[in-house]
């Protein structure tokens, strides 16, 4: 569950990132872009733009951004709230059962 639950996080971390900077650089591109590729866009909304690769390039550095920080949290909940004590490995050195050793 927490695998299905951390990929759909990262996963909408990405697309919003990526939408977020899509709609920032689509105003230069109507401004700068030639008009051929205004053209193609206008036909279809989905261009290889050359902003695409930046689009792609935020939408990824936001979404491994985010995973570093649930890696993070999962690591700082570990080692706070998982506890061994030696009396927990002593009871399971003395259950190995016959036969082993």
């Amino acid at each position: 569950m927490g695998g299905s639950l951390g990929l759909s996080i990262l996963t909408t971390v990405f697309g919003t990132a990526s939408k977020d900077e899509a709609e920032k650089q689509l105003p230069s591109f109507l401004s700068d872009g030639s008009a051929e590729q205004k053209a193609e866009f206008a036909k279809s909304h989905q261009l290889p733009a050359p902003w695409g690769h930046e689009v792609l390039a935020q939408g990824i550095s936001t979404g491994f951004v985010a995973a570093a920080a649930m890696a993070v949290l999962a690591l700082a909940t570990a080692w706070f709230v998982i506890r061994v004590r030696k009396s927990d490995l002593e009871a399971l050195a003395g259950a190995a059962g016959p036969g082993i050793g």
